[in-house]
């Protein structure tokens, strides 16, 4: 009978960004009480000697984590239950936003920078043994700090002001996050202890960062991150007792990659003062923003609401706050007025927006109110990327400028926003009734539009000088939505440009000369803008890489993230988790009986299957029985199979992927 042996190893051949989350837990699934089961294994203690039995440690209510430090003693650990290890090609956070509980009494006296609460991770799911290796949180007095397992032994310092507590009273802090980002270095596991934002959610600006402590823990270990007050040495007593901390609250667990972050934000203005400095343009030369200013404004004692914000264009209006300069006294705007807005922008400098990678987007964002008047196609105004910041007059008429323009385009029945015409490379066209932003022109005279909530989105192509553009109306009161989306529009100066500048231009006195008096209050008011860059989805990624960098690896092929044996482009082509070292997907098997060698691979076009087979694994070579070429592009496992080889006694078979 012929021998048959099958050996399921993965072989590279030459030629061939999310976050990997390992587990997170927002607490929201328990319904209150003890945590406890398959997710987490808190301490527990039934020696009536201690003060307190210790099965209610940790309890969860309304998505809050609660740790009882008046039962908590020294190393009463919480480890979650699902391992990892730390790849030499990835770094791993743990991350836990937290908040204290203050009991009042001032600043402590003594016992100062005793671990307390924290996190940290152990080699073993069971609470009562393994390693254990954190950075825990301690009272230093007057502020928190890192108790960490070498020298300095203590560092970091946020005081428990600008945390929100006054020490005297009894007082909870504000939410913030306490981080133990686990490194490999030396085959081994270091940790670094830090403190972020609450709302810094991508991790990039750290209130306190400490040094890289050695955990002497090797990177190939299977671990388990967790809560722990940590060790100290005061005694057997429980951790309120010497820390004042009398409750500890905790939300967000997080244990993975670092977060990517899917945007950036380049201004955010909610009008909360005066629009400067930026650079303004006019015709004139005049600066109508930084002297006593028409075009933007915000209010003040003078109005009904002092602390309703807004910039402002209607040139009838004259209840301004201020006084102006020249004939137009108390205006609420005037003509001709432009302004570039992109953050401490200084005309002829490189500051500005940078240019777009492929595929990704500007998006612009506001909310608006239209007043009308009685012209038709009259303009309320621009909103453009420049490809220079100069302060010649830059309208949507302008070549080179890629925005979009609101007009009112006949003063019965409708309002544009886009460029229907004017300029020939754009073509956003977005026309709507009037009665869809909250007008009735023609029988009502109701000149006064809904609030809207505007988006303008531009992406970047691979197609040289075309921008995908899109924009989209909220009406909210209606809550009605109305976009065009998809548009290809043809730019090449703003495509070709480096940097580009974001502004709004005025270009018509919408008061038919009426300014001043009060008569006619057409215009727009305009607030809470904000500016990003939206990362593209896959970038120019696709594949394999698109896979790893979702995950946050590292994009080699060779890499082996969770140390299974599996390198990560294993993981990808079998449908595995490149986090849980037990999950490697559909493995190849064989039918003793029907003599079939059977696999599945990812549906990836890329993806090339060899299938090797050898007689003797002492001598001989490898020879190529079958090569399979992958057809499929849905990113969907497909079970293949062949016959296995039937010319020898013992045959030995591997899959090799290219």
């Amino acid at each position: 009978m012929k021998k048959l042996a099958i050996l399921l190893l993965l072989v590279l051949t030459a030629g061939a960004a999310n976050a990997l989350v390992v587990f997170e837990d927002d607490f929201e699934s328990y319904s209150g009480g003890t945590i406890w089961g398959d997710d987490w294994k808190p301490k527990w203690d039934s020696n009536t000697n201690l003060v307190h039995l210790q099965q209610d440690l940790m309890t969860a209510t309304n998505g809050i984590c609660t740790f009882d430090t008046s039962k908590a003693y020294r190393n009463y650990h919480t480890p979650s239950q699902t391992g990892f290890t730390v790849s030499t090609n990835a770094d791993i956070y743990v991350v836990t936003d937290v908040r204290y509980v203050y009991e009042g009494g001032g600043n402590i006296t003594n016992n100062f920078n005793k671990a307390a609460f924290g996190l940290f991770f152990t080699d073993t799911p069971n609470w009562w043994d393994g390693v254990a290796k954190g950075a825990a949180v301690g009272n230093r007095g007057g502020a928190i700090g890192n108790v960490i397992g070498a020298a300095p032994w203590v560092e970091g310092w946020l005081t428990h002001s600008s945390l929100g507590v006054n020490t005297a009273n009894n007082e909870t802090s504000n939410w913030f996050k306490v981080v133990n980002r686990l490194v490999s270095s030396n085959s081994t596991i270091w940790i670094q202890a830090q403190y972020f934002p609450v709302d810094d959610q991508y991790l990039d600006s750290p209130l306190a960062s400490g040094i890289l402590v050695n955990s002497g823990v090797a990177d190939s270990t299977t671990i388990y991150a967790g809560y722990s007050p940590g060790w100290n040495d005061v005694g057997n007593t429980n951790i309120s007792s010497f820390s004042r901390f009398s409750a500890i609250q905790y939300d967000n667990f997080y244990v993975g990659t670092k977060p990517k972050p899917i945007f950036e934000t380049f201004y955010n203005w909610t009008l909360e003062s005066f629009w400067v400095p930026h650079t303004l343009y006019a015709h004139g030369g005049t600066d109508q923003l930084n002297g006593n200013g028409y075009w933007f404004m915000t209010t003040n004692g003078a109005y009904a609401d002092p602390n309703d914000h807004f910039a402002q264009h209607r040139p009838g209006v004259t209840n301004m706050p201020w006084a102006g300069p020249g004939p137009d006294d108390k205006d609420g705007g005037t003509s001709w007025r432009g302004q570039y807005i992109t953050t401490n922008m200084t005309e002829n400098t490189t500051d500005g927006v940078r240019q777009l990678d492929v595929k990704e987007s500007y998006e612009v964002t506001f909310d608006i109110q239209l007043f009308a008047n009685g012209s038709e196609n009259a303009i309320f105004l621009d909103c453009f990327f420049s490809e220079d910041g100069t302060t010649a007059g830059k309208t949507m008429a302008t070549a080179g400028t890629l925005g979009f323009r609101v007009r009112q385009t006949l003063w019965n029945n409708s309002f544009n926003f886009g460029l229907n015409s004017g300029a020939a490379v754009n073509d956003i066209d977005l026309t709507l009734a009037d009665s869809d932003i909250g007008m009735d022109l023609a029988t009502t005279n109701d000149l006064t539009g809904d609030p809207l909530f505007l988006t303008y989105t531009a992406k970047r192509t691979t197609t040289a000088d075309v921008f995908e553009c899109g924009i989209s109306i909220s009406n909210g009161v209606s809550a009605s939505v109305y976009e065009v989306s998809n548009m290809l529009v043809t730019n090449a100066a703003a495509y070709a440009a480096s940097r580009l500048w974001l502004g709004f231009y005025t270009a018509a006195d919408l008061s038919n000369g009426q300014s001043g008096l009060g008569v006619n209050t057409a215009g727009y008011e305009l607030d809470n803008l904000v500016g990003k860059i939206l990362y593209s989805e896959d970038s120019i990624l696709s594949g394999f890489a698109l896979w790893a960098d979702d995950l946050g690896l590292t994009g080699e092929k060779t890499a082996d993230f969770d140390s299974d044996g599996l390198l990560d482009y294993g993981e990808y082509v079998f449908g595995g988790n490149p986090a849980n070292s037990s999950d490697q997907g559909m493995q190849p098997s064989i039918d003793m009986g029907a003599g079939y060698y059977s696999y599945s691979l990812i549906g990836d076009d890329s993806v090339v299957a060899h299938i090797l087979t050898n007689v003797n694994l002492t001598v001989g070579s490898w020879g190529t029985s079958t090569t399979f070429n992958v057809s499929a592009t849905d990113g969907v496992l497909s079970a293949y199979s062949n016959m296995v080889p039937a010319s020898a006694d013992t045959v030995f078979i591997k899959l090799e992927l290219e």
